[in-house]
């Protein structure tokens, strides 16, 4: 399967040829077709490529994600609005691991000037739903290098959201 963490192009841009090379399916949030069926909202009409998915299959948070042939082997879903208006987290407990996109990063966060953006939400997103996971969850980004949510809770731009 093909996860998307959000809908912009640089994620989402060799979704469909990957799709057709390997015959798996695309899926992503409820929320995303905005971006899929958007050029403008998934930024690829910016640098003149214009992307649109069309064979997607959109999921409600907390979706978990299994492998067909290792079905022992699968991630939840979790929403995490404020970079995109579709932006989620794959979190597996057993691997103690979330694959977060853009949402957090070693040492910041993601943008959110962009179509679907608030800084608010991402505030909210990022201490409600991904620094409640354990400590030691290593953060993989779209981005940058791993982390922990440990040494993210540490940062001071969190403290304000963090009860």
């Amino acid at each position: 399967k093909i996860l998307l963490t959000h809908g912009h192009f640089d994620h989402m841009g060799a979704a469909a040829q990957i799709q057709d090379a390997l015959s798996i399916p695309i899926c992503m949030h409820e929320r995303g077709r905005e971006y899929t069926e958007n050029p403008r909202w998934n930024l690829s009409e910016g640098c003149g490529l214009y992307i649109k998915l069309d064979d997607v299959s959109y999921l409600p948070d907390g979706s978990r994600i299994a492998l067909e042939r290792n079905p022992v082997f699968s991630l939840t879903m979790h929403y995490v609005p404020g970079h995109t208006t579709d932006s989620v987290f794959y979190y597996s407990a057993k691997d103690n691991v979330a694959f977060v996109g853009d949402s957090i990063f070693k040492n910041s966060f993601g943008l959110t000037h962009f179509p679907g953006g608030d800084e608010q939400t991402l505030m909210q997103s990022i201490t409600q739903r991904i620094l409640k996971l354990p400590q030691e969850t290593v953060l993989l980004s779209g981005h940058t290098e791993p982390t922990t949510v440990g040494a993210e809770r540490e940062r001071s731009w969190y403290a304000p959201f963090l009860n």
